[in-house]
């Protein structure tokens, strides 16, 4: 089992998005359940593919799956709300 976030003690980024990302995204779809917010896949997908024309499309498609969440679901638990403090 991972400690850290993304399983970056266990795993590539790539292995992570395969069998843990997807496969959870795939189950809380198929259950009918809500995503999770603001998981950062797309940030980190930035910063681990910096420089790699290859892994644009899949960058493009993180950073849109998650501002599809967060419009559908609202912000990311804890964000202060628009316009002002909590």
């Amino acid at each position: 089992m991972f400690k850290k976030a993304f399983a970056v003690d266990t795993m590539t980024f790539l292995e992570w998005l395969q069998f843990v990302f997807l496969a959870r995204a795939r189950e809380l779809v198929m259950a009918g359940g809500p995503l999770p917010k603001g998981g950062g896949a797309g940030t980190l997908a930035v910063r681990e593919f910096d420089g790699l024309a290859e892994f644009d499309q899949l960058t493009r498609l993180l950073n849109s799956f998650e501002s599809w969440i967060e419009a559908s679901w609202g912000p990311p638990s804890g964000a202060a709300p628009e316009g002002g403090l909590r």
